[in-house]
């Protein structure tokens, strides 16, 4: 039985805090599987994967945000189906999410509890809650939620563009920023990229490692990324493609993402 821990714990991974632009500039399946599966390594990629369960609330706003939930939720949604199919075999297990409206500049989350997996030596690795709770129903032991998103007020109110036709591919607004794409990177750091090491230079700051930080390699003082899934010279030129050139950047100087295989970035 896998044991459970809360609160969460900030990370390494919690440095990228660039959004996606644009519907259009999201990151396709390819990139998100060469991610998640260095991490996910001990997991069945699913082949019968079926829509995620999310149980969503909403607090911080008394009501004031009302008009939001809905489309809010539907993004939810889109953006945990996304990495869901990629190793959930299944049917997943209901996700309690729970949307706190604050004053957050854009938007953060992360997983409210974790889980240990095994021992290496006096390092203890664990794995992000939020993924014990969608592959085995195990839930946050110390509350409602597994997992909780952040959004900033008048970053909703004033920069995130809800798709009212999430079936089609729209054009974002030049001024606004997508709503899903947003929620699809924070998806990314409730179920894996997050960690407890220094973010400058990698180093553990306790006995305890999450399964992105058992990847992470230190050289020289400077954490370099040495998952088997970690991207090539031309898997990373896509990424910036895809991705907003800030994040591509504090992927590369928080995780030193290896282009060539090698040690140097």
């Amino acid at each position: 039985m896998q044991q459970a821990h809360s609160p969460a714990v900030p990370g390494l991974a919690a440095t990228i805090g660039s959004q996606l632009e644009s519907r259009d500039q999201r990151p396709g399946k390819g990139v998100l599987n060469s991610a998640i599966c260095g991490m996910f390594c001990c997991l069945m990629i699913g082949t019968a994967y079926s829509s995620p369960l999310l149980n969503v609330g909403f607090s911080g706003d008394n009501g004031q945000f009302s008009t939001y939930y809905s489309s809010i939720s539907n993004d939810l949604v889109l953006a945990a189906d996304k990495w869901e199919k990629l190793f959930v075999s299944g049917n997943a297990y209901t996700l309690n999410v729970d949307v706190i409206f604050d004053n957050s500049p854009t938007a953060n989350a992360a997983s409210l509890f974790t889980t240990t997996l095994y021992n290496v030596g006096p390092i203890s690795v664990f794995q992000q809650g939020a993924v014990d709770a969608v592959l085995s129903g195990i839930h946050n032991p110390s509350g409602p939620y597994d997992a909780a998103i952040h959004i900033g007020t008048s970053y909703l109110t004033n920069e995130l563009w809800f798709d009212p036709n999430p079936a089609n591919i729209d054009n974002v607004p030049v001024d606004k920023t997508d709503a899903e794409s947003i929620f699809t990177h924070e998806f990314g750091h409730i179920f894996g990229f997050n960690g407890t090491r220094d973010e400058s230079t990698g180093t553990l700051l306790s006995n305890v490692e999450s399964t992105f930080d058992a990847l992470v390699s230190v050289l020289n003082n400077s954490p370099y990324f040495i998952g088997s899934k970690r991207l090539t010279e031309n898997e990373l030129s896509d990424f910036s493609r895809l991705w907003h050139d800030g994040c591509v950047e504090a992927i590369i100087e928080a995780q030193d993402v290896d282009r060539n295989h090698s040690t140097q970035v």
